[in-house]
């Protein structure tokens, strides 16, 4: 079997055989002695994983990734890579902006239509019953109409985040795949 030793960032450090389980510490170890290994980095091998730990003979091996170790995580984007901000998060601001603008205008249609209704309950000797009807009506078509468009376009900036991270994600998982078959040479 083949075990594969990483970075806590993912980079792949190398890799050893053993033919048991039983075998892992010692060949660890040896392993160790050649290559920079440090704590937190990780061991990936069938399924199972070990993190590297600081122990009193040097370092030992602790089943699982440790909680301290980070997970796999993969860049939003190829300019994540070199920032330290997620790029969600500056990801079409005009468009999250827009979002802001149409729920701004949807709570104000409705301060309006109130005030139209209100408006229309003070002159209703003199065709205040036409205001109410069309401020209640006007107002509850365009709070709702204003909404779903903000919505819509969160909706349309969420889409466009889950595709990435899948692609990036499939992408990921193909050249860990093609990395594992071929012996670890990228």
């Amino acid at each position: 079997m083949k075990v594969f030793v990483f970075k806590p960032s993912n980079e792949n450090i190398g890799k050893f055989k053993i033919d048991t389980f039983e075998e892992l510490h010692s060949a660890f170890r040896t392993f160790a002695e050649t290559h920079d290994v440090a704590p937190n980095d990780y061991l990936e091998c069938s399924g199972r994983s070990w993190t590297a730990i600081k122990g009193v003979d040097g370092l030992q091996l602790a089943d699982g990734r440790l909680p301290q170790t980070p997970q796999r995580t993969m860049p939003e984007s190829p300019e994540e890579v070199d920032s330290s901000k997620p790029v969600s998060a500056s990801r079409y601001p005009m468009l999250r902006t827009l979002s802001t603008i149409y729920r701004i205008f949807a709570y104000v249609t409705g301060i309006f239509a109130v005030i139209i209704v209100i408006f229309g309950i003070v002159k209703i000797d003199r065709g205040g019953v036409s205001l109410i009807i069309w401020g209640a009506l006007g107002g509850v078509i365009g709070v709702i109409t204003n909404l779903a468009i903000a919505e819509g376009i969160k909706v349309f900036i969420g889409i466009e985040e889950n595709t990435r991270n899948t692609f990036l994600s499939i992408s990921r998982q193909n050249t860990h795949d093609a990395e594992q078959y071929s012996g670890g040479n990228p």
